[in-house]
């Protein structure tokens, strides 16, 4: 009976470890355990963290209870300004608005407050800038890339104004792009 309830706590306590919020708010300030569904606070997660997400209805997004250990939430309800002067007084780290990329979401910005000078700093979190890891194609490229003759070691796009290339890689290498 004692190995079953710690195997128990264990399970728990390992898969409650994974269960996290994803940095997601939505218009209102909804996500981030800031407002409450049901009497409880909530949050956004990725797909398969948590034992109790549910797909919300009106995004693909899923959320949360369980990722939400307390009943609230020291960020403030709708993103500061950076002009908001005097209206931080303790270390925090927010996340505001949705950007998703690689089939994971997340914030899009970041306000960071600085008690010291009582003023946050807002941040573009940029999730998509580094792009997708990539399933390379037997010739070395990436999906919707090629090699145009007398560009051999250019994986090119057709995307016009701007043509992206990457060097070719092989499975599992890092791919860099540029884009002229």
């Amino acid at each position: 009976m004692t190995l079953l309830l710690l195997l128990l706590l264990v399970t728990l306590l390992d898969s409650s470890s994974a269960c996290s919020c994803n940095g997601v708010t939505l218009p209102g300030g909804r996500g981030e355990c800031r407002t409450l569904y049901k009497g409880r606070p909530f949050c956004y997660v990725n797909k398969d963290d948590c034992s109790d997400e549910v797909q919300s209805t009106t995004s693909s997004l899923y959320w949360s209870f369980s990722a939400c250990p307390s009943k609230d939430s020291s960020c403030p309800l709708l993103e500061p300004s950076f002009d908001s002067i005097g209206t931080c007084s303790s270390p925090l780290s927010c996340s505001y608005g949705r950007e998703c990329c690689c089939g994971q979401c997340g914030g899009s910005k970041l306000a960071d407050c600085d008690p010291s000078e009582g003023v946050w700093y807002i941040s573009h979190t940029d999730r998509c800038f580094a792009g997708c890891p990539a399933d390379v194609q037997s010739n070395g490229c990436k999906g919707g890339y090629q090699i145009y003759s007398g560009e051999e070691d250019c994986c090119s796009s057709d995307f016009a104004p701007a043509r992206c290339c990457h060097t070719p890689a092989s499975e599992g290498e890092e791919i860099y792009e540029f884009c002229s």
